[in-house]
């Protein structure tokens, strides 16, 4: 359950995200399609304040997910664990400091090797390779239909 604050950030976050969105697809119905503004206008402005909600929504979850993760410790040290660390620490299993593969270890999602710049996905498990695969075909597909789906 969420605190009663913590609900009112959210909220006053997407009624502000919703109305700048609503005013910018205003803006853009208007400006793009001239004399049929009048038609497009009241649509660009309901699709920018869906947006605006939706894009509240992802960052409060964002920052729910920061300050939950914040205080943790970034490597948990148990037997599993201690092997999860020394694979994630062999540099043999690093491709850069990006890409990493390793069959051993057993996490799918593993912090990058530079601290701070997030988190990767481990390409050894078989659930990791695929997540990775969906991901590159869903960008190629978005470029290839926006270069010839016109």
């Amino acid at each position: 359950m969420l605190p009663q604050s913590t609900l009112w950030i959210v909220t006053k976050r997407a009624l502000t995200f919703a109305l700048l969105g609503a005013i910018v697809g205003n803006i853009t119905g208007w400006l793009m399609y001239g004399e049929w503004g009048i038609i497009m206008a009241p649509a660009f402005t309901l699709i920018g304040a869906i947006m605006g909600v939706l894009n509240a929504f992802l960052i409060s979850a964002f920052i729910a997910l920061r300050n939950l993760t914040v205080n943790r410790p970034r490597l948990v040290l148990t037997p599993a664990g201690e092997m999860n660390d020394a694979e994630w620490a062999n540099a043999g299993n690093w491709i850069g400091a990006l890409i990493y593969h390793s069959r051993v270890d057993r996490r799918i999602i593993v912090p990058k090797r530079v601290s701070r710049f997030g988190y990767t996905i481990n390409l050894g498990r078989p659930i990791g390779l695929a997540i990775a695969m969906v991901l590159v075909a869903v960008i190629l597909g978005i470029i290839i239909t926006s270069v010839f789906g016109h």
